[in-house]
């Protein structure tokens, strides 16, 4: 139920047909917690070029913008690595986490309660792993991955290697030591 200038508010009072070039849409207007994490983000980050790495656009889209809750939403839960993979292309990275126990659940079996790109990364404020206050830097990759396996996370807190962890050690193995980052496999265990 929108009309054209809800968003494109330097338009209110053109006169009709409006010019080709228009003010660019400024999303905070409704939606301003997630453009402030999105600013912080490294998608704000301007690139080579001198423009972000990705805009509002680029995830939302323009005029076909949907609720993540719309089947045919582009950041619909089942949708959000296809997404992803529009400019992180099918990277090693892509290719394992579609071969993955994680994307196999996701993509290939519709599990809504299988974790997309955002379930780890965040939605709007994605860090490089490099980061200490990024979602999966190393140092939170257990708490991060504790967040789906409980059990698993509790068992790793208590030992030898969360203990390390606990205690500052940056060589202490984390969850994505043993089991990948992206192409996590099924351990065959019950």
């Amino acid at each position: 139920g929108l009309s054209c200038t809800d968003c494109h508010a330097s338009l209110a009072k053109a006169e009709l047909p409006h010019d080709d070039k228009v003010a660019p849409v400024d999303c905070a207007t409704c939606h301003e917690d997630a453009v402030k994490l999105y600013k912080a983000s490294v998608h704000a980050r301007t690139g080579k070029d001198g423009r972000p790495n990705a805009a509002c656009s680029g995830c939302h889209g323009l005029h076909d913008i949907l609720g993540s809750k719309d089947p045919a939403s582009r950041t619909r839960h089942l949708e959000v690595a296809k997404m992803c993979e529009t400019c992180h292309g099918k990277s090693s990275a892509g290719r394992s986490f579609d071969d993955s126990i994680h994307g196999q659940a996701l993509i290939k079996k519709g599990l809504v309660v299988a974790p997309n790109c955002a379930t780890c990364h965040g939605h709007h404020d994605i860090l490089p792993p490099s980061e200490a206050e990024s979602k999966v830097a190393r140092a939170k990759v257990p708490a991060m991955c504790g967040t789906c396996h409980a059990g698993i996370d509790q068992i790793y807190e208590q030992s030898i290697h969360g203990q390390q962890l606990k205690a500052g050690n940056p060589r202490a193995p984390v969850c994505t030591s043993c089991h990948s980052t992206h192409g996590i496999s099924a351990t065959g265990r019950a």
